[in-house]
């Protein structure tokens, strides 16, 4: 099989090139909702200037904003760090989970301090921010595959979360969830919003997998690689169907190698 395309830019990202992604992964994306009770009281929201949403000044003030509202329900090993000017801070090359090489950056992190101070940034990645003025439909693809890129990149422990805002009204937050599943809830209250997102990024040692917000069913969060087997990102019944006749574990894994190699040999791909 030929992929269509060998190198997907995450600032260009698509219906289509999402549509691969699903073909290829088997995510799909589900909608949560929130019904508990909301407080009359909120924090107000960003003004946005006239500048274009990446204008450095923009950037400045949207981080203000953040340490002042987010900052303080944030753990004091969390720290809020923009690495908008690294365009290719979430490259990702060569990884048998996606059907494309990825190559682009995200506006904002959350990262655990030590290991921005280690130079390895990457490891502690447990959130992605973009920011827009107007929040678009290609805007949601984008940070989802944002989202899955910088949960490769993190160290196991972590499971990577990702935020859609346009620091207003719209606040979509993302998660990866169990059966090769994006989870969404949308807040358009900002205090909300800012309570949810510390507590999944608060959730550091992985004391639980879960998130409790009163008003939401548990949210259970796991790695991208964790949905799949030996790095295989589809289901195949025939492995199953050997599985079952193999009870073996170390056993078990080299049929699930041979499948993987007949599959791919030519003379049995399609």
């Amino acid at each position: 099989h030929i992929m269509e395309e060998k190198v997907v830019s995450l600032s260009s990202i698509n219906m289509k090139n999402f549509q691969s992604f699903q073909n290829f992964t088997g995510i799909t994306v589900e909608c949560v909702k929130f019904n508990g009770t909301l407080p009359r009281k909120d924090i107000e929201p960003y003004e946005w200037s006239d500048h274009i949403e990446d204008y450095s000044v923009q950037r400045e003030q949207i981080l203000e904003y953040l340490n002042k509202h987010l900052g303080p329900k944030l753990h004091t090993d969390v720290i809020i760090l923009n690495v908008a000017n690294n365009k290719d801070f979430l490259n990702i090359y060569n990884n048998p989970l996606l059907p494309f090489d990825i190559r682009g950056g995200t506006d904002l992190i959350l990262v655990e301090e030590g290991y921005v101070k280690g130079k390895i940034t990457h490891a502690g990645i447990r959130a992605v921010f973009e920011f827009k003025k107007e929040v678009e439909d290609r805007h949601v693809y984008q940070t989802i595959l944002k989202m899955f890129s910088a949960d490769l990149y993190a160290n196991d422990k972590i499971k990577v979360f990702g935020v859609l805002t346009d620091l207003k009204s719209s606040w979509n937050i993302y998660w990866i969830g169990n059966e090769k599943r994006v989870m969404i809830i949308t807040f358009s209250h900002r205090t909300k919003a800012l309570d949810l997102i510390a507590q999944m990024a608060n959730d550091l040692n992985e004391t639980s997998k879960t998130v409790h917000m009163l008003g939401l069913p548990k949210i259970e969060r796991v790695k991208f690689k964790q949905l799949y087997n030996d790095g295989v990102p589809y289901d195949d019944p025939m492995t199953d169907f050997y599985e079952e006749m193999v009870k073996d574990e170390r056993q078990r894994h080299e049929v699930r190698k041979a499948v993987t190699l007949i599959k791919n040999t030519p003379i049995f791909s399609s």
